[in-house]
């Protein structure tokens, strides 16, 4: 797709058509070759060489990051939105709320030790990594999005 839509003989093509000229075809090139870098990766983690689904327990997640920074990470972005700082890893609310999220998303809860929510701090160093920082990346979108989408909803509602 991102090699016909390069060729100005075939955008030609596809600007002609009723719906009128592409839309900043430019953008739509670079958003095909994320697409295809995202799909390589994604393949590769799912996937064997031969095309066979990797066998296993467990959900498939990107590029192998456990489920616990993955829960850190959305916990560290929506803390980070709503605080304007980061967390510290050893934010005993920070990890309170990184433990309440996994619960409510059907995670068995941490019972053990005398401080049971420390195996926190390890998955927020993880998610204030630089290896962590398109995830935290692609979570700050979602956030920001979210937030638009509520104030143009309550905006309309108040209009009326």
């Amino acid at each position: 797709m991102t090699e016909a839509l390069g060729s100005s003989w075939v955008r030609e093509f596809l600007d002609a058509s009723c719906n009128g000229p592409l839309a900043d075809p430019e953008r739509l090139i670079v958003a095909l070759g994320d697409l295809q870098d995202r799909a390589t990766r994604a393949r590769g983690n799912l996937a064997t060489k031969a095309g066979a689904t990797r066998p296993g327990p467990g959900k498939a997640r990107p590029e192998e990051m456990s489920p616990y920074t993955l829960c850190a990470i959305i916990i560290w972005e929506a803390w980070k939105h709503v605080h304007e700082a980061e967390p510290k890893p050893k934010s005993c609310r920070a990890r309170e709320a990184a433990e309440a999220y996994w619960r409510a998303a059907g995670g068995e809860g941490h019972h053990f030790g005398k401080e049971p929510l420390a195996i926190w701090r390890h998955h927020f160093k993880k998610a204030a990594a630089s290896r962590a920082k398109d995830f935290r990346i692609e979570w700050r979108r979602h956030l920001e999005e979210a937030e638009r989408r509520w104030i143009r909803r309550n905006s309309a509602s108040d209009a009326a």
